[in-house]
């Protein structure tokens, strides 16, 4: 059983004419049902890269914020003839970077590479220790090229940035918009004899990340823009990922569970996965990317 401390602002307003608030709190026992660890696994498949995926569980509601990592799960993909097995273990380039500290991964990168293959169908496997089992299917789309990036200047000597592509009438179409700024910032620290060291890193700070269909701009210029946020010199990356609608509604789903679960009022909100037997997203996406230095 969770006990609870709720404040509720009591609005008391009097006969005579006149209104008062107060805040008051009261303990109130609610008996939760016991939670069932669901598995969560992420998955994207990108042509010409490696296949890369997450498996976690879900914690509950009071649990500790720590990420419940399933390392020991034996997974697979397929499509057509073949299956790729993947093993837990860092990710580490040939280079000797380490780029995660622990991912489902192709015992050799280079042979779980995905293929441009936009007619197969794509099967995910995953069965864990304890015997739950996880299936998903997905293909491929193809990128849906940004046209390019161009930007106007206000009296101000600000600048708002447009990023402009176009839509393919012949299908239904939804994308993911993520628009960036490159930044530079100058660490300063002290080494083992005492010396301030200072190192330059390049930072990305997010300005936006949405999704949106083409049911107003279907087979047309379609035109993303930011406001006047923008100086000479600025480094901008505008990506346009192309996704499928299994993607799409992850995606707006998840957002509305946040939203939820940050509002006491608010109703709960279920996340739509295309996940058998847990929860999560398996799916193809196309990548479109263009960094330009506003001028």
């Amino acid at each position: 059983m969770k006990r609870l401390n709720i404040y509720v602002l009591a609005l008391l307003a009097a006969t005579t004419g006149f209104g008062c608030s107060d805040f008051f709190q009261t303990d109130i026992e609610l008996d939760l049902p016991p939670h069932e660890r669901q598995l969560v696994v992420e998955c994207y498949l990108q042509p010409n890269f490696p296949i890369l995926l997450s498996l976690t569980e879900t914690l509950e509601y009071f649990g500790q914020p720590e990420l419940p990592l399933v390392n020991d799960a034996e997974v697979s993909v397929s499509w057509r003839n073949r299956t790729v097995n993947l093993i837990y273990g860092p990710l580490v380039l040939p280079d000797g970077t380490v780029l995660d500290s622990g991912i489902y991964q192709p015992e050799n990168l280079l042979t779980g590479i995905v293929p441009e293959d936009y007619n197969a169908t794509f099967t995910l496997n995953v069965r864990t220790k304890d015997g739950r089992e996880l299936t998903a299917e997905t293909q491929l789309l193809r990128e849906v090229p940004i046209d390019r990036i161009e930007w106007e200047f206000n009296d101000d000597s600000l600048a708002f940035v447009l990023t402009r592509f176009f839509d393919d009438g012949g299908q239904n179409n939804y994308y993911r918009r993520l628009f960036q700024v490159r930044d530079f910032q100058v660490e300063r620290f002290v080494d083992g004899q005492g010396q301030v060291v200072s190192d330059t890193i390049r930072v990305v700070n997010d300005e936006q990340d949405f999704t949106a269909d083409d049911r107003f701009s279907n087979g047309e210029l379609v035109t993303f823009g930011t406001g006047f946020n923008y100086e000479k010199g600025d480094t901008v990356i505008s990506t346009l990922y192309h996704i499928n609608r299994e993607y799409y509604d992850f995606l707006n789903t998840v957002d509305d569970a946040v939203a939820a679960n940050s509002n006491p009022f608010g109703q709960p909100s279920r996340i739509i996965s295309n996940i058998q037997g847990g929860t999560g997203i398996f799916t193809g996406i196309a990548v479109s990317r263009q960094e330009r230095i506003i001028e």
